[in-house]
């Protein structure tokens, strides 16, 4: 299984020349992709769900599932839309395992009931929490972490990583990040990634890491 790095928290997984794309959003650049068999939003933020770049990966790939939430769906209405919560979804060749919890709170003035949040893995490889810190039960081989962000702190980061002991990870939700702070997020993470024995990946926009 291949992952793709775009902008921000944009990631596609591609297995067997089919693809899936997670959290197309207002971060990221125009998305030509065909061979899309689902997309995952995993929750209503805009730097995280961008209708008009789903509208366009619907357009080259009508056969396509989306799997999202219920506010996000509603707004989206007409595609071909399944709001999912604590399940298993198997899409062409990817096993989604799903769970929905909420967002991480950013300030109590500013959300006072936080958005549903999903947290996704991926044949049963790789783990993305959207913008939550949830832990899965399971053990990870790639692990994709949030590194920025108005709801998070890096200590909250580090934890997370510490807590799941990842084979592997890189850096995403990173849009906010100056070029100087991105180059530092090695240096606040491979002290824990070094005591579990985890390989740092910083990958680049349009980086491809290949599981």
């Amino acid at each position: 299984m291949k992952i793709t790095k775009y902008e921000h928290a944009c990631l596609v997984l591609e297995q067997a020349g089919q693809r899936l794309v997670v959290d197309p959003g207002e971060f990221t650049r125009l998305l030509e992709l065909d061979q899309v068999v689902a997309i995952v939003v995993t929750h209503d933020h805009f730097d995280h769900f961008k209708s008009a770049l789903i509208d366009g990966l619907v357009t080259l790939n009508p056969a396509v599932r989306i799997l999202t939430t219920q506010i996000v769906a509603d707004q989206l209405p007409g595609r071909p839309v399944t709001v999912v919560a604590d399940q298993t979804e198997t899409i062409g060749p990817f096993v989604i395992r799903l769970w929905s919890g909420l967002h991480a709170p950013i300030h109590q003035s500013l959300a006072p009931e936080p958005t549903t949040n999903l947290s996704l893995l991926v044949n049963e490889h790789f783990y993305y929490a959207g913008d939550s810190f949830r832990v899965p039960e399971v053990p990870v081989a790639m692990l994709a972490t949030p590194v920025s962000g108005p709801w998070l702190e890096m200590a909250e980061v580090i934890d997370f990583v510490d807590a799941i002991q990842p084979k592997a990870l890189f850096p995403t939700h990173d849009a906010l990040l100056k070029d100087e702070a991105a180059a530092s997020v090695e240096r606040w993470l491979k002290p824990v990634c070094d005591k579990h024995h985890i390989e740092f990946r910083q990958l680049a926009i349009g980086a491809t890491v290949d599981m």
